[in-house]
């Protein structure tokens, strides 16, 4: 059962972890119309992945208790676009990236 929750998380949904953010590179074999995966937990926040080959929706479902830990955005590769993540809310675009804490260095 190990294998197969690693190749979805680091094969589909192109997970990788590092010290200062987790990155995410989709890809999928032709025959996936979506990946869906909730309960992602990320520096005490709980986050859902929606991917599809047309774009990536992350949903903050609930935000770290810890402030300091809290703030966390997406940034996004090719352009260095930041989006704020906010419990209760989505981001949504077409292109891999990262969530690190608001203002830290991937």
């Amino acid at each position: 059962m190990g294998g197969f929750l690693q190749a979805i998380f680091f094969g589909y949904a192109g997970f990788r972890i590092s010290r200062s953010c987790l990155k995410f590179d989709p890809l999928y074999p032709d025959d996936i119309k979506q990946l869906h995966i909730t309960g992602i937990c990320y520096l005490g926040s709980k986050l859902s992945f929606t991917f599809t080959k047309e774009k990536t929706t992350i949903k903050m479902t609930k935000s770290s208790p810890d402030l300091h830990l809290s703030v966390l955005e997406v940034v996004l590769v090719g352009t260095g676009e930041h989006l704020s993540l906010k419990e209760g809310q989505s981001v949504s675009f077409t292109t891999a990236g990262w969530i690190q804490k608001e203002s830290a260095l991937p």
